[in-house]
């Protein structure tokens, strides 16, 4: 059905409570009723290139679900409900306006409190099926830990349960800091692209990636710190693709010898 202007969800779509696959891209959709959850037996939902900015509660309840596409429409605080979604290994929520990954409501404990919550407003406990995951071209400022100085550790967390991660992409972003989220316990993680972003730092610990193998960093601030030749003396050798094009390099680190 993509590529039809319906401007809202086909309510007759609803009834189909047999349906497997569903692609609404391009439908000038503004809106997803709170009745998906009927759909029961949904695997893949392609939602992409509509003017959506949120996901109704209930999407929770498919429990099939294998593969959401949000790409291209105007979503900015992430979906919680996506983490409780336990079979999901593709998220792809490439250009739309998000500013971080992980939500943090403050004040909603006792006073001077802050209480820290994920997708599903308790934790991340679904995100450990997810194998892909796209966040291209949003408004992104960090990646695998808070920003420095703050309290909240809810972004370390949540990357401590994306076990099965494999493919990450976040290029297109303004990602200035990366956090110690990024190590030894993404062990299946072979591709990272982080290009065109705002880093000036790796993180000790992405030296820690054991299956890392594509590795784009192109095109942000990078120099020859401490930081930079630990990483790359830990993965030089397992490396197969590495893009280090339009950053700050001066000179090209003996640990380079490795590879």
């Amino acid at each position: 059905l993509k590529g039809n202007n319906f401007g809202r969800f086909p309510p007759q779509l609803l009834t189909l409570h047999q349906l497997s696959i569903l692609n609404l891209r391009r439908c000038s959709i503004t809106e997803v009723p709170e009745e998906i959850n009927s759909l029961l037996y949904l695997e893949e939902l392609n939602l992409a290139e509509n003017a959506l900015v949120r996901l109704p509660g209930t999407v929770k309840d498919l429990r099939r679900l294998r593969k959401l596409a949000l790409y291209r429409n105007r979503v900015r605080v992430p979906p919680r409900v996506l983490a409780n979604v336990t079979k999901c290994k593709s998220i792809v929520l490439a250009h739309n306006n998000l500013t971080s990954l992980f939500v943090c409501d403050e004040g909603s404990g006792g006073e001077g409190e802050r209480k820290c919550s994920s997708w599903d407003g308790a934790g991340p406990v679904g995100l450990g099926r997810v194998s892909t995951l796209d966040l291209t071209a949003n408004d992104l400022v960090s990646l695998g830990g808070s920003l420095p100085g703050s309290p909240c550790r809810c972004e370390e967390e949540a990357f401590s349960r994306l076990v099965k991660l494999q493919l990450l992409t976040a290029s297109d972003n303004r990602i200035a800091h990366l956090g110690s989220g990024f190590g030894s316990h993404l062990a299946q993680l072979h591709t990272i692209d982080l290009a065109n972003n705002e880093i000036r730092q790796l993180p000790v610990s992405f030296g820690e990636l054991p299956a890392l193998r594509v590795l784009d960093l192109s095109s942000n601030f990078l120099t020859c710190d401490a930081n930079f030749r630990t990483v790359m003396g830990k993965i030089g050798r397992q490396l197969m693709e590495l893009n280090l094009g339009c950053n700050l390099l001066k000179e090209i680190p003996a640990e380079f010898a490795t590879m």
